[in-house]
């Protein structure tokens, strides 16, 4: 399945509601057990497709790059007026999360979406969900004390 250059293939979604369908049942935990509203798909942007799920304290956003066919999970925090933060350095990934852990064996990376179909990349997203769901309830629930940890772990990782 890869391609004649040697690139891998990802998954293709035309619409950000192929992108919504192919998604957000793996993350129904959200709103069925921790009364998440959403999916929201946000925007209409052909670059970049995105659905949120917004809980009281935290918004999980789900975003699709298309040109590269990325993958991103961003947990962002909300202002007392529910406005989400601005400053995407404040947000945090589920793998920045289990970096600051320990659990850097649970990661997802974009390499596991290369070659998937649509069972692979339902996979995959399970997987996402599972991080969030063991790794991430307190940051879901609003605790963002991790947030220093997360950031350190990081920068670690940055400078090699």
């Amino acid at each position: 399945m890869s391609a004649a250059n040697g690139q891998h293939l990802r998954p293709f979604f035309p619409a950000a509601s192929d992108f919504a369908a192919a998604t957000a049942p793996h993350f129904r935990f959200l709103v069925d057990v921790l009364r998440f509203t959403g999916p929201h798909v946000a925007g209409a942007a052909t670059d970049a497709f995105d659905i949120r799920y917004d809980g009281r304290r935290v918004s999980v956003l789900l975003s699709w790059e298309t040109e590269g066919a990325f993958f991103a999970c961003q947990l962002i925090p909300r202002q007392a007026t529910g406005e989400l933060e601005r400053d995407d350095e404040r947000w945090l990934s589920p793998n920045e999360i289990l970096g600051a852990r320990g659990a850097t064996d649970e990661w997802v990376t974009q390499a596991d979406l290369d070659d998937v179909d649509e069972q692979g990349y339902g996979q995959v997203m399970e997987r996402v969900a599972h991080n969030l769901r063991t790794y991430c309830a307190d940051v879901l629930a609003g605790d963002w004390t991790i947030y220093e940890a997360a950031h350190r772990w990081l920068e670690r990782q940055v400078r090699g």
